[in-house]
């Protein structure tokens, strides 16, 4: 995002780095274009790094396999509220399984949830 942001920029302040190179220059080293691709290689490196590790890492519970599906989700969908298949599905299955996660803590502790009033269907009372 940020050497996007500076990208666009450099290209406002000088044009092409093909038609003013110098000037290209003089205003990247001034801006630090060059300096943030560099930076968001690093990361993205060290982020294969983990990801790897994590894909290789066994989950050994609900949390650590809903974990890993968030992993996913948040590396490869388009963005956090596409609406393209599968990502709305998958969001809804990591909700599922947080939920599912939960009440069995609720359970394993000795502790109950509150009931819920029911909110369905008429009144009771007429």
């Amino acid at each position: 995002m940020k050497q996007q942001r500076l990208e666009t920029k450099l290209f406002a302040t000088v044009g092409s780095r093909l038609t003013a190179p110098e000037a290209w220059k003089a205003a990247d080293k001034e801006i630090g274009y060059s300096e943030a691709v560099e930076a968001e290689g690093r990361a993205a490196t060290a982020e294969s790094i983990v990801a790897d590790t994590l894909w290789k890492t066994p989950a050994h519970s609900l949390s650590g396999a809903t974990a890993k599906l968030h992993a996913i989700v948040s590396r490869w969908q388009p963005s956090v509220t596409s609406d393209e298949y599968p990502w709305p599905q998958l969001r809804a299955v990591i909700a599922d399984l947080l939920k599912i996660d939960a009440e069995m803590s609720f359970h394993r502790n000795g502790l109950h949830r509150p009931a819920v009033p029911e909110t369905r269907g008429a009144s009771r009372d007429g």
